[in-house]
């Protein structure tokens, strides 16, 4: 769950975790948020603090105005020609690529750096990070895999573990594909 709140003076998001979460829940929670913990850039979401000390684990995160990169380019679809005659979208993919080039040089591997997982401020910089609401605003983008949402359209190739449930996946989406090729003939 995430809801807005203040912290401090500064708005912030806080992401939840449920009460009765599992062992391999908790994890990926406190995973999700590692490099947040150890990276401060102007163009890396900010970790303002976690309570782990009791259930529900919460995280706090600086909130951004804009909402994610993705969603504001749809919403601003008209503008682009202004957005680019004002060198905005070139600004913004330097600080894509300088928060990128931050969190490389600190030991951090994005694995999956999308419009959707970069937040826009009020100021028009992009953060990368996310609130961990990309699944269920995104859905058609990931793929689920015992209970992992896997982007698997946009994730790099060394990402993507090969294990016998994705291998036998790829030989029904291969079977359907085939089967649909056929069928379509047929009719046609």
């Amino acid at each position: 769950q995430v809801v807005e709140g203040e912290a401090r003076g500064n708005k912030v998001v806080v992401k939840i975790l449920k009460e009765d979460a599992t062992p391999e829940e908790k994890a990926y929670f406190l995973n999700e948020v590692k490099p947040f913990r150890d990276l401060r850039h102007r163009n890396v979401m900010t970790l303002f603090g976690r309570c782990l000390d009791h259930e529900p684990y919460l995280i706090l995160f600086e909130m951004q105005s804009n909402g994610d990169l993705k969603s504001f380019l749809v919403t601003n679809r008209g503008s682009r020609s202004a957005i680019n005659e004002q060198g905005i979208g070139l600004r913004m993919m330097t600080d894509i690529a300088e928060g990128l080039n931050y969190m490389i040089d600190n030991g951090f591997i994005h694995t999956d750096l999308a419009a959707r997982n970069c937040l826009i401020g009020a100021d028009l910089t992009v953060k990368i990070g996310d609130y961990g609401t990309g699944i269920e605003l995104y859905k058609d983008e990931y793929y689920i895999v015992e209970n992992v949402a896997i982007p698997i359209r946009w994730c790099a190739p060394e990402t993507v573990h090969c294990t016998p449930t994705t291998i036998e996946t790829k030989q029904v989406s291969c079977f359907t594909t085939l089967f649909h090729s056929l069928i379509k003939e047929k009719t046609e």
